[in-house]
């Protein structure tokens, strides 16, 4: 897949946490959330990866303004797809909109 250069801030904060599971299969799921943000995020806008921990579990939270809705993750697209596999390893994908 190829993208048009544009402007696109991005940025990557927070704190170390461990994970166990599939190290690859966790690292091709944040490419393509990742891939799909840049996919809808516009000339000028913003992606951000922010890591967080709590004593309970570690999470990986992922925003950009790229216009997604809610319901495309229940419509059958790749957003879908992930959020399935996520919850086979135990894990949640959250979708929010503002």
């Amino acid at each position: 897949m190829s993208f048009d250069l544009r402007e696109i801030s991005f940025s990557c904060s927070g704190e170390d946490f461990s994970f166990k599971g599939d190290e690859g299969w966790i690292s091709e799921a944040l490419s393509n959330i990742i891939k799909n943000s840049l996919e809808h995020t516009p000339c000028g806008g913003n992606i951000s990866v922010r890591l967080k921990s709590t004593a309970l579990f570690g999470m990986i939270e992922i925003s950009d303004n790229g216009g997604v809705s809610v319901s495309s993750i229940t419509e059958g697209n790749g957003l879908s797809a992930l959020r399935q596999r996520l919850e086979q390893e135990g894990a949640t994908l959250k979708v929010l909109c503002d």
